[in-house]
């Protein structure tokens, strides 16, 4: 299986995590991480092209590609307030 179908199915909305909504997953093999969408994030060699175990099973149901989109964009909409906002206010 190649990574392009997940590419082309991964929504490209711009929602951000709702307030409630929980930034780590969990599963047996990994344990607690993170999970963003690959077609933002990855830039796959030609060997992980057509072995990329994360294009396959729950990573790439429909709902999982939307979580991953909205999780990228919290992260990424933190990282650009985090350089635009000083550390310390004086005044």
């Amino acid at each position: 299986m190649s990574v392009r179908p997940l590419y082309q199915r991964t929504p490209s909305h711009l929602d951000l995590l709702a307030p409630k909504e929980k930034v780590l997953s969990h599963n047996k093999v990994n344990g607690w991480s993170v999970n963003l969408p690959i077609a933002k994030t990855c830039q796959p060699s030609k060997v992980c092209i057509n072995t990329c175990y994360f294009s396959k099973g729950g990573s790439s149901w429909p709902a999982s590609l939307t979580k991953q989109v909205s999780v990228y964009n919290s992260i990424m909409g933190l990282t650009r307030e985090a350089q635009l906002t000083p550390p310390f206010r004086y005044g």
